[in-house]
C-alpha cells in the first residue's frame, strides 16, 4: 500500500539511509519491552522515527526539502499556499513554501488562549488551495482534523505531503478522499536497517498491521522460559 503514496523511489532510498545514518530513525534490538518507545498513538515499539534531527545535519536537510518541492511541484502543481502542521511540521512548510514562493503559515492543534484565538497562524485566507505539510503521518488523525479546519475556513485543501509516511491502513480510511504523498516509508528504511532477515520480516508485519502484531523474531520477542524437569 506504501506505493501509492511514494512520491520517488530513489529519493526514498537516499532519504532512508540518511534517517538510519542521522539516527533520526532508532532501532532498539532488544527484546525488553522497558527499553522500547513509545509512540503518539500509544504504540510500544522497537522503532522510532524523530525526523527533527535531519534539522541538524544539513545533508539531510536539503536532501528532505528538496525532495518535497520536487514532489510539490509535480503532484501539486495548482496549490497557492502551503501550510505546516504544529509543530514538527512548521521547520519543513517554511523553508518550503519559501522555495516554491507561496505563501505559508500553519496549523494549531489547540486554539490561542489570547489575541484572536484562531487556529490558522500566519496566512492569507486569499491563497484558497493549500497544501498540508508535516514531517510524519501515522494514524492520519491529526491531519483529519487539520483538514477540516482548513475547509472551514474556506479553504480547498489540494493534498497532504510528508517526509514520512507509514502507509497504516488507518491512515487511508482517515485521509480517504485526500491526495497523500510521501519521500519515505517503512519499505525503504527497514530494507537498510542492519538486522537480520528474520527481524526484518518482523518489522514489516508490524507496520502492516501494528495493533495487532505478535514479534516473533529473536530480536524482538520475548524469550520463553526454559521448561526444567
Amino acid at each position: 500500500m506504501t506505493n501509492n503514496i511514494l512520491f520517488d523511489e530513489h529519493t526514498a532510498h537516499w532519504l532512508a539511509g540518511v534517517l538510519i545514518q542521522s539516527n533520526a530513525y532508532r532501532v532498539q534490538k532488544d527484546p525488553d519491552r522497558s527499553a522500547w518507545f513509545t509512540w503518539k498513538s500509544g504504540i510500544v515499539a522497537p522503532v522510532y522515527c524523530n525526523t527533527r534531527q535531519l534539522m541538524s545535519h544539513p545533508f539531510g536537510r536539503m536532501l528532505a526539502l528538496s525532495g518535497l518541492l520536487a514532489a510539490l511541484r509535480q503532484c501539486f502543481p495548482h496549490v497557492e499556499g502551503v501550510l505546516g502542521m504544529a509543530t514538527a511540521g512548521i521547520p519543513w512548510a517554511a523553508p518550503l513554501a519559501h522555495l516554491a514562493d507561496l505563501p505559508s503559515g500553519y496549523i494549531r492543534s489547540t486554539p490561542k488562549d489570547h489575541g484572536l484565538g484562531g487556529l490558522i497562524e500566519y496566512y492569507d485566507s486569499s491563497a484558497r488551495r493549500v497544501l498540508l505539510v508535516d514531517d510524519l503521518v501515522a494514524s492520519g488523525g491529526s491531519l483529519k482534523k487539520a483538514i477540516a479546519i482548513a475547509r472551514n475556513s474556506g479553504l480547498q485543501v489540494e493534498g497532504v505531503l510528508s517526509i514520512v509516511n507509514w502507509g497504516f491502513p488507518r491512515m487511508y480510511q482517515e485521509l480517504a478522499g485526500v491526495p497523500v504523498k510521501c519521500l519515505v516509508s517503512y519499505n525503504q528504511i527497514v530494507r537498510l536497517l542492519p538486522v537480520d532477515d528474520q527481524a526484518r520480516e518482523d518489522l514489516c508485519r508490524f507496520y502492516a498491521n501494528p495493533q495487532a502484531h505478535v514479534w516473533t523474531s529473536p530480536t524482538f520477542a520475548v524469550p520463553t522460559p526454559e521448561v526444567t524437569s
